[in-house]
């Protein structure tokens, strides 16, 4: 250990972080590191239940890429963002498939998987609990853990915005099922109730 000129010993100081020094003795001097407070980064809140902090209900946005940004929604494609092990962040309220329905406060939702062209081709196979997103909204029935709902103008429903995507709140996923479509294939259902409900003006096209 290098000394200075006074003969005490020199003290490590951390490089990351801040010290307060709160006493020494003998040319001992003792030092405590600042606790730091931990704020998630921007990346890591869509990855989150709940409210995006800074986003109210209501909020519109002029295409999906911008309210990727605003992370509310992860995918520019996919409708379900979530993890298999963690459950559904949010999900895209956007373009009509088999038995979608919405209620405004009640969404029936189709899951995802086993199109002929990615998200938005027809299906040709047999929907299963293996896929992310359905597992993800099937762990969600469990958890209770609240779902980020989005809607976009090419829904085919009285609550979908007229132009663009718009926040519309948190749903919890109260049933998870599978049924046979108008083609005989298995599809995965899911049933989700608004918990948090914008206003009646939020909720109306136009």
């Amino acid at each position: 250990m290098e000394h200075d000129r006074d003969g005490k010993p020199d003290v490590d100081i951390p490089s990351t972080g801040s010290v307060t020094m709160v006493g020494g003795t003998a040319g001992m001097v003792r030092w405590r590191r600042e606790r730091k407070v931990r704020v998630m980064k921007p990346a890591k809140l869509a990855h989150s239940f709940g409210h995006i902090p800074g986003i109210n209900i209501g909020t519109t946005w002029s295409s999906r890429t911008l309210c990727c940004r605003a992370q509310v929604h992860m995918h520019s494609r996919a409708g379900i963002h979530g993890s298999k092990y963690r459950g559904a962040y949010s999900i895209a309220v956007s373009s009509p498939h088999y038995g979608d329905k919405d209620q405004g406060d009640i969404i029936y939702y189709t899951g995802a998987g086993s199109r002929f062209k990615d998200y938005y081709g027809p299906q040709i196979h047999d929907q299963t609990w293996d896929g992310q997103g359905n597992r993800a909204l099937r762990l969600s029935c469990s958890t209770g853990n609240p779902v980020r709902v989005i809607r976009g103008s090419k829904a085919v429903s009285d609550f979908a915005p007229t132009e663009g995507y718009r926040y519309d709140g948190l749903y919890t996923v109260i049933k998870a099922w599978i049924e046979k479509n108008d083609k005989n294939l298995d599809v995965c259902r899911f049933k989700l109730e608004a918990s948090c409900l914008p206003d009646d003006r939020a909720l109306t096209r136009g």
